[in-house]
């Protein structure tokens, strides 16, 4: 069957950059972020995070988690991409030297189907690369940080995306979500509509 083709897996690279592209500043702090933390609003984040089953980040993001106190994802079961040795202090983390496609084939035979690209900018680009991210939801927060890590690092082919959702928010914070435009999977929520011009 044809069954191989399709990949049921979403693979969502769901990040917060600054106007001029950055995740982090060079010390991968969040503290950028504090001021857009503050108060009631989570920008969509807790029904996001609802919506996902699994976690894939790189040891970089593993390693600034550690430092929030408590583990930021429980239950949920999250791949650490390194190459390096660690050992694990949570039951639901699991590091893995796959390959991004080794990777989604395993944690897609576990049964999850969707699944949050945390960071960092290498591995984002590696899954890119690969033609694996699904889908972008990226909060452009209106800060400019001068330099740091960039959402993705270097390299890969020219893509185009398509936009399936926008909302601007009241802090200035725009949060746009964007579906691959090709390869798109047909009567996927948010297909082009039918009177669209060629």
């Amino acid at each position: 069957g044809t069954e191989g083709h399709v990949q049921v897996t979403q693979l969502i690279y769901y990040v917060a950059v600054s106007l001029d592209g950055f995740i982090a500043p060079p010390d991968g702090s969040v503290d950028w972020l504090s001021s857009y933390n503050a108060g009631d609003e989570d920008y969509g984040f807790g029904k996001f995070y609802n919506t996902v089953d699994a976690l894939i980040e790189g040891s970089k993001t593993y390693e600034q988690a550690l430092t929030f106190g408590e583990w930021p994802h429980p239950g949920k079961p999250c791949w650490v991409v390194t190459s390096r040795k660690f050992e694990s202090k949570q039951p639901e983390v699991h590091f893995t030297s796959n390959t991004p496609a080794e990777l989604i084939r395993h944690v897609s035979s576990q049964g999850y189907k969707r699944i949050w690209l945390v960071g960092g900018s290498r591995l984002a680009v590696s899954f890119r690369v690969a033609g694996l991210i699904t889908e972008y939801v990226l909060s452009i927060v209106p800060v400019f940080l001068g330099a740091g890590r960039p959402l993705f690092a270097s390299g890969g082919p020219i893509e185009n995306l398509r936009l399936a959702d926008s909302t601007a928010y009241p802090s200035g914070l725009v949060q746009v979500r964007y579906t691959r435009a090709s390869g798109a999977q047909p009567g996927a929520p948010g297909d082009a509509p039918k009177a669209a011009r060629p």
